[in-house]
């Protein structure tokens, strides 16, 4: 498809040079055909990079698919591109944890009370991780 295009490119030209075309016309085609182009590669790349995710074993060694052929549409410089993709899930289990530590609390009104400098934390950990956070905490 790539070279097919860069071929009706080159016989544009050649038409615009005989006079078959006007020059804004040639622009006005190869900002299209270029943009076509663009769409291509950028296809072409997104799926390879899927593709090479999924051929990677040892990189996703604890993923597993959830989804494939999955068709998203982006929007780039070149136009919207279309390409399909897979999705993982991630077979270890994580936890979203926010752990808070603070210098005691003030009441603002009866009931309600304030934190004195509160410091948060707070992330998605895997359970080995978790042990890391109260350390840091």
């Amino acid at each position: 498809m790539l070279h097919l295009l860069f071929l009706l490119v080159i016989e544009r030209i050649i038409a615009m040079l005989k006079g078959e075309y006007t020059y804004p016309e040639l622009e006005t085609e190869l900002k299209e055909m270029l943009n076509e182009l663009g769409r291509e590669i950028c296809t072409l790349v997104l799926n390879e990079l899927d593709k090479k995710t999924y051929e990677n074993k040892k990189e996703r060694k604890d993923w597993i698919v959830v989804q494939k052929d999955c068709e998203r549409t982006i929007v780039t410089p070149f136009g919207d591109v279309t390409y399909k993709r897979w999705y993982y899930k991630n077979k270890k289990p994580a936890e979203a944890k926010c752990i808070y530590i603070h210098e005691g609390k003030q009441e603002l009104t009866k009931g309600r009370y304030k934190l004195k400098n509160p410091v948060y934390f707070s992330g998605i950990y895997e359970k080995e991780e978790i042990k890391d956070l109260w350390e840091r905490v």
